[in-house]
């Protein structure tokens, strides 16, 4: 786990044992590993894995962003994020999200791979 990922252990390990499982949710761990990919990938070293939770968390998403729901569909609703620049962002998301899923599809089995892959065009449509 990356720096990110044991700061929030430590954070977690702080809480009030009634709490701990409230400080994070698989979301903020997905954000955090992802922030670390992309250190990693920036200084040239290799990706650092989603653990198997996150990769099921990234999966529903994806199904949920391809079947036009999710965090996406909320934000195009957004008015924050109506400019042509933004909806051109969100199309990237579903773009990514649809060949995630298509990918997982090729691989079978081993779908999960789809997720530990580096995609660096990632966002781009």
């Amino acid at each position: 786990m990356g720096t990110l990922g044991r700061r929030l252990e430590r954070l977690e390990a702080r809480a009030p044992p009634g709490e701990r499982g409230e400080v994070s949710t698989i979301g903020l761990r997905v954000l955090c590993t992802a922030v670390e990919r992309h250190r990693a990938r920036a200084a040239g070293r290799p990706l650092p894995p989603y653990a198997s939770e996150e990769v099921l968390h990234l999966r529903e998403m994806d199904i949920e962003i391809a079947a036009g729901g999710g965090l996406v569909a909320a934000l195009r609703e957004s008015p924050g994020w109506q400019a042509d620049e933004a909806q051109e962002v969100l199309d990237g998301w579903e773009h990514d999200a649809r060949r995630r899923l298509a990918r997982a599809e090729e691989l079978g089995e081993e779908w999960a791979r789809a997720y530990q892959e580096d995609d660096e065009t990632e966002g781009e449509v």
